[in-house]
């Protein structure tokens, strides 16, 4: 199955502002469709910083901080990536997918030709022997 890919702009369009338009939110580059909590991600409420983001780096700090709000978790410890996944895992459960982020599709793209290669394939990681 291909799945759809939502490109930034139009995951920042679907943030809550437009009651038109259904509500995204992005954990790990996965989109959900988080219409059916709609109060919790509108505008003045609690959860809208999220809105219209990939917003993995917050989730996995539990911050409501704009600034946190961004795909990139590398930095996460360990403790902060377990609650990102139980995030993640909670979306997964309870709200439907709508595709994948751009950026996501694009990494996971560029990573494809490295997931075939055997770390002693590589000449300068081979032991002296």
């Amino acid at each position: 199955m291909v799945e759809r890919t939502v490109s930034a702009a139009e995951l920042s369009a679907h943030d809550g502002t437009d009651a038109s338009k259904p509500v995204y939110l992005a954990v790990k580059g996965t989109v959900f469709d988080v219409s059916q909590a709609r109060d919790m991600y509108a505008p003045g409420a609690g959860y809208h910083v999220f809105a219209g983001k990939d917003a993995s780096k917050a989730l996995g700090k539990s911050s409501l901080d704009p600034a946190d709000c961004i795909p990139d978790y590398s930095d996460l410890n360990e403790e902060e990536r377990d609650t990102l996944d139980k995030w993640e895992a909670h979306y997964r459960k309870k709200y439907t997918v709508v595709g994948r982020t751009e950026i996501d599709l694009k990494t996971k793209a560029a990573m494809r030709p490295f997931v075939a290669l055997k770390p002693w394939s590589i000449p300068s990681l081979q032991p002296n022997l």
